[in-house]
């Protein structure tokens, strides 16, 4: 322990010199520190995360804040000079990060008896950046145990109304925490994979129904099947104390399991074991394993969960086979095909066991991601959900996986918001260490507008599981709504650390950018990473050169994209409608004409099959406008907002709400589009006066004095420097 403690001494110390080799440049960030560090930014992001409990682009900013506390409490330059000796670009955003930090101004640092970096045994720890009181931890350097224990404590107490001690929560979240390593398959034949994951589902679900330990999910661990870090290595990435190891073998109707726990801290194997028996008592190991993981982190184990974890799923070895297969497509990827296998295994499965619980519900969720992620949106398909789900509900009620994807569907499919939250939240106090309550229960008060408790819900979420990309990205996602912009590229730029291959972290970051008006940053963003492409990512590089207004340019990228249809949450559009609008742009009505008439056909065909897509109506309101059918524009745009709109989705409603200010304007309804512009501004949206003046499909509107009182008006001013 006391050579760790030295190694990670060591590291600080390596980091602290560089950050002062560069303190005045305010270029050096992560992306610089890890280059020259010579690791990738999500280890350097993860490992700071371990030692500091914060961020890597968090460290940066409050060691140049530490440095000009001491130079401010010297009096040796003034404040203005000072930030840019410390690496701040702008003397007022260094006052704001200053004050924020600090809880005065940058002029009162001499009266105030604050620690600073020459201190030998303290260091600063601010509880949180998303708390707005100026409320600091003062945390000693040579115990970087304690930095952990105070920031566990802050979550179990938040939990608890406070009444919980550090002990209790050190036992809870440090003592009792666990990642499950992807199962190593031992057959020869690769497509068996399935069978080993199934089998590590089946024990790290069971161990997420003990609630007193706290399991890093599926979808994190997953992250680790190729890796060659050390147990404790990827213990300490991920927060936890003990690591349970796993490998499987099918072999006709005999397995072969075996289980290895590991305290991450010691290296050192607690208990391993080795079953070889008849297939047929595939769950009874299953049970067994996830028994004596409890005892060995002394959890105990209530009446009611060991009667969960022992029941037997189905009595069908054939049936829970197909399970098998149908969650190793479900967990596949979000695309349609994998959705559509995932359906076809889990039907094979009720089919031969329609007592078959987990199933159900493996139906249900397969069919209510189609319907999520935009593939299937019929009334019929809605029904299709309800009735998998009830199958599931009357077999089970009370089962997690039951009550998680009921709430679910209430949020997604119902938009039934405070009967989902009824539901989550019981399974929440029922669950408290399971990050994805947590984050569901963040999602549903989003949609709400509940925008605060959304991000309440998520840091505690993140603070369960740091290392899910899934929070980071909807945080800084909804922080861009909120204008909170600096906040929102930190969080972007995690996301984009912890899962680099991921287009929608890129997208998001590059729009923020194109919101404040960096256009620059969103172009070099966009060209560094050239082999991430999909029609959405190319739509935003698109857009990116129009704001530069390079129209060639824009609609290369377009027409060098294979793809015609570009659909996401936010809309449902086409190659040949952004063609039609880029050329409108140009002034060239023959050809977006021809776009317009293009995107009609698909999008009305879209429409029969889909007849209650907002998204749909919404382009295809742009679309009868850029072919001057007025009626039928305003008729579609209005369609589209009664379908969706901010007070049944705070999140969505507002590109709905944009698409009709567009509408208008296109339709010469000026006045309108501006009336619609000016409320998008007074509200939580992702419009800004940056936005307005660099997009040329605004260009209409330049001339207009109310336009032009519009993009000036102090108000709506971004000024990044105090954001």
């Amino acid at each position: 322990m006391n050579t760790e403690q030295s190694m990670d001494q060591v590291f600080i110390k390596k980091v602290t010199h560089l950050i002062e080799d560069n303190l005045r440049n305010e270029q050096f960030g992560v992306k610089e520190l890890a280059k020259k560090l010579g690791m990738s930014r999500s280890n350097l992001h993860r490992k700071l995360q371990i030692i500091k409990g914060k961020s890597a682009s968090r460290y940066i900013r409050e060691y140049r804040l530490e440095k000009a506390m001491l130079m401010l409490k010297e009096d040796i330059a003034t404040s203005s000079e000072i930030a840019y000796r410390v690496g701040f670009g702008s003397p007022s955003y260094f006052s704001k990060c200053f004050h924020k930090y600090y809880g005065f101004p940058p002029g009162e640092a001499k009266y105030n008896n604050i620690v600073t970096l020459d201190s030998k045994n303290n260091s600063i720890d601010s509880v949180s950046h998303h708390q707005k009181s100026s409320i600091f931890r003062i945390v000693s350097i040579f115990t970087l145990v304690l930095t952990s224990l105070i920031v566990i404590s802050y979550l179990i107490n938040s939990y608890s109304g406070g009444n919980l001690t550090n002990k209790t929560a050190v036992s809870t979240l440090r003592d009792k925490s666990i990642a499950v390593l992807p199962c190593i398959s031992l057959s020869d034949e690769k497509e068996n994979q399935y069978f080993a994951d199934g089998q590590m589902d089946a024990i790290l679900n069971h161990l997420t129904k003990i609630s007193e330990l706290r399991v890093i999910s599926r979808t994190t661990m997953l992250g680790y099947r190729e890796s060659t870090m050390s147990i404790p290595k990827i213990a300490k990435e991920l927060g936890v104390k003990y690591v349970l190891e796993l490998s499987a073998q099918k072999s006709n109707q005999k397995i072969n399991i075996t289980a290895q726990l590991i305290d991450a801290d010691t290296d050192r194997h607690l208990w391993s074991n080795n079953y070889v028996r008849d297939l047929t008592d595939i769950f009874a190991i299953q049970t067994e394993i996830a028994k004596r993981v409890a005892e060995q982190l002394r959890a105990k184990i209530t009446t009611s969960e060991q009667a969960v974890i022992e029941t037997v799923p189905t009595s069908d070895l054939t049936a829970y086979d197909f399970y098998l297969k149908g969650l190793d497509y479900l967990n596949r990827s979000l695309q349609s095909e994998y959705f559509h296998y995932a359906i076809q295994m889990f039907e094979r499965a009720v089919e031969i066991d329609p007592d078959f619980t987990l199933a159900w519900v493996g139906l249900a969720s397969a069919s209510s991601n189609e319907y999520w992620f935009n593939f299937e949106g019929s009334e019929k398909h809605k029904k299709i959900i309800k009735k998998y789900l009830d199958e599931a509900i009357t077999l089970d009620p009370d089962l997690l996986e039951v009550k998680l994807e009921e709430g679910i569907y209430y949020y997604r499919t119902e938009l039934n918001y405070p009967k989902a939250i009824q539901i989550l939240e019981e399974l929440k106090n029922e669950y408290p260490n399971n990050f994805e309550l947590h984050a569901w229960l963040g999602y549903v008060y989003r949609r709400m507008g509940q925008f605060e408790k959304f991000i309440e819900y998520m840091d505690k979420s993140i603070l369960l599981n740091p290392s899910h990309w899934g929070c980071y990205f909807a945080t800084g996602e909804t922080l861009v709504m909120l204008r909170r912009y600096k906040e929102a590229e930190g969080y972007l730029k995690t996301a984009i650390e912890l899962n680099p291959a991921e287009s929608n972290n890129y997208i998001f970051l590059a729009r923020l950018y194109l919101i404040t008006g960096e256009i620059n940053k969103a172009q070099i963003l966009l060209n560094e990473n050239r082999n991430i492409s999909e029609p959405v990512i190319n739509k935003t590089r698109s857009n990116t050169e129009l704001m530069n207004r390079k129209y060639n340019l824009a609609i290369q990228i377009l027409e060098s994209s294979p793809d015609e249809l570009i659909v996401n949450h936010e809309g449902y559009s086409t190659k040949s409608l952004q063609l039609g609008l880029i050329y409108y742009e140009m002034l060239n009505e023959k050809q977006s004409h021809m776009h317009f008439k293009t995107a009609r056909k698909v999008l009305e065909e879209k429409l029969m099959e889909f007849p209650n897509d907002s998204r749909i109506y919404s382009s295809l309101g742009i679309v009868y406008a850029g072919l001057s059918m007025r009626k039928e524009s305003i008729d579609a745009g209005n369609k589209a907002l009664s379908l969706m709109n901010t007070s049944i989705d705070a999140l969505r409603g507002v590109y709905r709400e944009l698409d009709m200010a567009m509408i208008l304007m296109m339709l010469g309804n000026n006045d309108e589009s501006i009336e619609k512009l000016e409320s998008l501004l007074q509200q939580y949206s992702f419009l800004s006066v940056e936005l307005l003046k660099n997009d040329p499909f605004w260009d209409p509107l330049r001339e207009l004095d109310r336009f032009k009182t519009l993009i000036n008006n102090p108000k709506y001013r971004l000024n990044l420097a105090n954001n």
